[in-house]
This record gives structure tokens, sequence and C-alpha cells, in this order.
């Protein structure tokens, strides 16, 4: 009795095994980029938010998806100094936010920074690819990527508040996705 009741068992467990089918909760990840708002850019600021002969050099800053609100972009490492703001994702490509208070509160008020306003998108733009694509020559010298490598772009212009809600800076910021490119291309 005990032979055919462990053969039973054995039977048993085999066929839960072999019936199940695939679990509705097994992650499928999908190929590529999960969202054209998320990702790494090369970015450059120009002052007064308006193109002109002064010109920053380029620094990295990141976009993800605010985790519990998909409506939202975190936008890190504004202003090349850690701040970090969520904004509104408007339509397919916008993205906005008016005097929004930095979500990090460990650099809070750094540069005299309280508050962002920003209106811009992420989006392909064939002149703003080639013109970046210009400003990336003129940056990295040793660049190991052509023009047709750049698919989206960032661009926005941001205006940093005071604690007083007046004006301490406005720049305009553009940049291209950094994925897929070495990172030794950037430093």
């Amino acid at each position: 009795m005990r032979i055919l009741n462990k053969h039973i068992g054995i039977v048993f467990v085999l066929f839960l095994l072999f019936s199940c089918g695939k679990d509705e909760y097994e992650i499928e990840y999908a190929n590529g980029n999960p969202n054209p708002m998320a990702g790494n850019w090369v970015v450059w600021e120009f002052p007064k938010g308006e193109i002109g002969e002064q010109i920053y050099p380029p620094y990295s800053m990141t976009t993800a998806l605010l985790p519990n609100n998909e409506n939202y972009l975190v936008l890190d490492n504004l202003y090349n100094v850690k701040l970090r703001i969520k904004a509104e994702i408007r339509g397919d490509t916008g993205i906005y936010a008016y005097k929004t208070d930095q979500l990090e509160v460990i650099n809070k008020g750094g540069f005299g920074v309280e508050k962002v306003t920003i209106d811009g998108y992420i989006q392909e733009n064939f002149v703003l690819k080639d013109f970046l694509f210009r400003l990336a020559l003129f940056s990295f010298p040793d660049m190991s990527f052509s023009i047709d490598d750049i698919d989206e772009v960032i661009f926005f212009r941001a205006g940093y508040y005071d604690e007083y809600d007046a004006l301490v800076d406005s720049v305009m910021v553009m940049g291209y996705r950094k994925t897929g490119f070495e990172d030794v291309d950037y430093d």
C-alpha cells in the first residue's frame, strides 16, 4: 500500500508540474526602451533661456517615470547640481511643471533654488538633432557615433526660483539620449 501511495503522489506532482500553464503574474520584459520619456541624456544649458555666445559644458541628466503615477516624469540633476523635480507628462511628448518643489530635501535650497518651472518635450526633432550633433563634435573630440545614432532629443526652458518665488536663473536645456553609446564617449 505504501508503494502505491508513493507512486500516486509522484504521478500527482508530475501532473501538476506539466499541467500548469503560464503564470499570469509572470513578468514579461519589452524589447527596447520601455517608455520614450525615460532615459539618460547628455544635455547642454544655455543661459537666460536663449542660444547665445555663452554655452555651459555638457552634463548627464536622467528622466524616469514616477513609480506610483505614470503621468509624471522625474527629472534628475537639473542645473547640474542634483536638483530633482517631477513634471507632468502632457500628451505623448510634452513635459511641464510650474514652480514645483524639489523632491530631494538633501539639496533643498542649493544655489538659492527652491522651486523649478519647466516647459518642453522629448521627441524626434531633426533640426535639434543636427544642432546637438554639432555641439557633441565640439564638446567630445573622440566621438565614436554618427548623427544617425541620435534618435530622441530633450528640449525645455527652465526657470529656477528662490523661496520667495523670485527668479534666480533661467536656462534653455537641450540634449540627446545617451542610451546605446559607450559612457567613455561622454566624459
